[in-house]
């Protein structure tokens, strides 16, 4: 029997943990496939009851929903390292065949793991992916219920190899590691990096892809739900950590580098990674930006680093053209007139 893990990394997800596990349990992937489902909880140094709902859920009898076939709980207990180092701790337990990872947030439709592992069976991709949709945690709560199965017989997949993947996925911002599926071979002794808190996902992604590597994907499916978090690390007030957004992309220039070596000769490909690299330039210069200017003052190196790499990445062929408007504008003035750039933050 093939089996399927599902990690789950949980801090302090006491309200919402149970949604994410429930739609787990209503998978409609079935015995009849001949597969298994390993749920394993990663607690990350939580402070409310979410460790207790963790055990809770490895202790206790799981009823059979749906159709859903045999599942188990697995539970892992740590100090609060980050999400990277949970997903890597769950790695390290898992034992499916089959690598998924769930938000302890978020939620998968009940079709989710039955159509991802079709795929696979299909294509032979070592990742199949499909669409998301993003809810608000108002609207999570809402759909706590849905149970929609959506068909996938009409729909024909996109198929992509190689370098193919980083150029028209990656760089056209498909960088998430949730709504795939990926194969326990390809994953390998591949870990997610630890200390990042913005770009980890990228980064495991780009790790993984050689030339052989193979990527089907059903991008109109929306099968899972992602639920906006109004405190997540793209949304808090600036610290050093926010200058992950610019090392992850160099980080990523380098394992392509060395793994796909012909891609970055590729005109187009280098100018769609000098593209987002500006516009993670603008971005985490903005938050230095929207601080207090006594604050401000105490990030004059990052906001300097910010200008230089924004620069170099400006002189890079088709970069400037391939980002939206406003952002040329930004970019033109945080490189030009750093001064005004500041004050459009004001």
């Amino acid at each position: 029997m093939k089996k399927i893990s599902i990690i789950i990394p949980v801090h302090n997800a006491e309200k919402t943990l149970d949604l994410a596990v429930q739609s787990v349990l209503r998978q409609t992937v079935r015995r009849r496939d001949g597969i298994s489902l390993e749920v394993i909880l990663v607690d990350d140094g939580s402070s409310d009851a979410s460790g207790n709902l963790c055990d809770r859920y490895r202790k206790e009898p799981q009823p059979e929903a749906g159709s859903c076939g045999p599942v188990t709980f697995r539970v892992i207990h740590m100090e609060d390292e980050g999400v990277s180092e949970a997903r890597n701790r769950g790695l390290e337990r898992s034992e499916g065949d089959f690598i998924t990872f769930l938000d302890a947030d978020d939620a998968m439709e009940p079709g989710m793991l039955e159509c991802l592992y079709k795929l696979h069976e299909n294509t032979g991709a070592s990742i199949c992916g499909c669409g998301f949709r993003s809810v608000t945690p108002e609207e999570a709560r809402a759909e706590e219920q849905a149970t929609e199965v959506q068909n996938d017989a009409e729909m024909l997949p996109r198929i992509l190899n190689g370098a193919a993947i980083v150029k028209d996925a990656v760089f056209l911002r498909d960088t998430r590691v949730w709504s795939k599926l990926f194969t326990k071979e390809l994953i390998g002794n591949q870990r997610f990096q630890k200390g990042l808190t913005i770009g980890e996902d990228m980064l495991f992604v780009v790790s993984l892809i050689r030339e052989d590597t193979v990527y089907a994907l059903l991008e109109q499916k929306k099968l899972y739900r992602y639920t906006v978090n109004p405190k997540g690390a793209m949304e808090r007030p600036f610290t050093p950590s926010y200058m992950d957004q610019i090392r992850c992309w160099e980080e990523a220039e380098r394992v392509l580098d060395r793994n796909l070596p012909e891609l970055l000769k590729d005109k187009e490909a280098r100018a769609r990674l000098g593209a987002l690299q500006i516009v993670s330039d603008v971005l985490t210069a903005s938050k230095i930006a929207k601080l207090p200017k006594e604050e401000q003052a105490g990030y004059e190196e990052e906001f300097r680093l910010c200008r230089d790499k924004l620069l170099q990445h400006r002189k890079l062929p088709g970069a400037v053209s391939g980002i939206p408007f406003d952002y040329r504008i930004k970019s033109f003035l945080l490189g030009r007139l750093p001064g005004i750039y500041r004050r459009l933050y004001e």
